[in-house]
């Protein structure tokens, strides 16, 4: 038997399509007006669960805090938590802007041209555009700067001065 990878699709907190294979994409839509959701990647912060969403040609961040939200980030999809060593997510935290952590996601994914400057094998996850998530002041917020002109890989981590630099962004 061959293994065939299951796709779901989501729309906002509920399921909203049944669960098929890449054969047999999901039957039911999403209610009129909304985009497909499909999580791209997922992370818990200090017990709270944070879901990257691919909609359309946009990223979201989900979670509860306590009550479930949604933030739109400008990175295309798909879109990744950036990770050093590991399956967690790299992270730091800065007390002195009230920072408790810093996320760093990357999206639009890098092309081909890219690909070739950059000397990027195709099994590297790498994109063109990163911004950040922090829990501020017991708020999630996304970062209004987004680090663009370079490229950021999924999993090769990032130079702590990038999480300095989003923490300290002016609020």
């Amino acid at each position: 038997m061959r293994w065939q990878p299951v796709v779901c699709a989501l729309a906002g907190w509920e399921l909203a399509a049944a669960c098929g294979t890449r054969s047999e994409p999901a039957k039911r839509e999403p209610p009129e007006g909304q985009p497909i959701a499909v999580v791209t990647d997922s992370a818990r912060m200090e017990g709270v669960k944070l879901e990257l969403l691919a909609m359309g040609k946009q990223c979201a961040i989900r979670f509860s805090n306590p009550a479930p939200e949604q933030l739109t980030m400008v990175p295309r999809p798909p879109c990744y938590f950036v990770r050093g060593n590991g399956p967690l997510p790299q992270t730091f935290s800065y007390p002195d802007v009230g920072v408790r952590w810093v996320l760093i996601v990357v999206g639009s994914a890098a092309s081909d041209e890219t690909r070739k400057r950059w000397n990027l094998t195709s099994a590297m996850v790498c994109g063109e555009e990163a911004q950040s998530v922090l829990l501020r002041r017991e708020q999630i917020v996304t970062t209004n700067r987004v680090n663009r002109g370079g490229v950021t890989c999924r999993d090769a981590g990032v130079d702590e001065k990038e999480f300095w630099s989003f923490a300290h962004e002016e609020e």
